[in-house]
């Protein structure tokens, strides 16, 4: 397992009811898109859940629709600025 990776830091994010940390899935999420209005969305929605705690982030919501809304973030990210 990785333990660190500059510039990024762990998210688990998994969708299942009662998912424990190992059924989550460790995405390593960009800090230049930690703070995009839709990412600290799901950061909140997953506070009201589990709670404020110390430790890894953690998102519920489906692995691969999670990948698809950073590869937007990213995308959008970059086309603004190129501008």
């Amino acid at each position: 397992m990785k333990q660190s990776n500059k510039g990024h830091v762990p998210v688990l994010v998994g969708k299942k009811e009662e998912e424990e940390e190992e059924d989550m899935e460790r995405i390593w999420v960009s800090i230049k898109v930690i703070h995009h209005p839709k990412i600290v969305e799901l950061l909140e929605q997953s506070a009201k859940e589990y709670g404020y705690q110390q430790g890894v982030l953690r998102i519920r919501r489906d692995i691969e629709i999670f990948k698809v809304i950073l590869a937007n973030i990213s995308c959008t990210s970059r086309v603004a600025l190129s501008n």
